[in-house]
């Protein structure tokens, strides 16, 4: 995960070490490696192997796949004089949700997973009874805890 802060905005993003081209690379790499090794047991008579290898191949696909679909995925907060606005941005979702900076507040607490289970701390950002979560999927707990203080700080030296 990649977190910038550019003086009163902070951007977190998942890290893509890969490119597009590089994915179509790494993939098409795969593939023949995976053929070469398929049309050799075919070879000697293990034909069954081969619709493994396509099942595999489309899989690794989709895979890939999916990670390009979320490469551009980012939330962000900006904060000004007036205002905390938190941007999302997942695949095609977006969205934006603006808070009075004088009455927002910045705390942690345990998120439940989805089978019940406390698996680690949240970041929200709340005011008013509303509240966003904020990198719920791109950062780590200790990152969450120095972040939750760096908004802290921001939020008191704003005037």
């Amino acid at each position: 995960m990649e977190i910038s802060d550019c003086g009163h905005k902070i951007t977190v993003r998942p890290n893509n070490s890969l490119s597009a081209k590089g994915s179509v690379r790494a993939v098409l790499a795969l593939v023949i490696i995976i053929l070469l090794v398929a049309f050799g047991f075919a070879s000697r008579g293990a034909w069954l192997v081969l619709p493994f290898a396509g099942l595999e191949i489309a899989i690794l696909s989709y895979a890939f796949y999916t990670v390009y679909l979320h490469s551009a995925d980012f939330e962000s907060i900006t904060i000004d004089d007036i205002h905390i606005i938190i941007e999302k941005k997942s695949r095609e979702k977006f969205s934006k949700t603006q808070f009075q900076r004088y009455w927002a507040q910045i705390t942690e607490r345990e998120v439940k997973s989805s089978d019940g289970v406390k698996s680690k701390k949240g970041l929200f950002i709340s005011s008013h009874g509303k509240y966003v979560e904020f990198g719920r999927d791109f950062i780590t707990d200790a990152q969450r805890s120095f972040l939750a203080r760096e908004l802290r700080q921001k939020l008191r030296k704003i005037h």
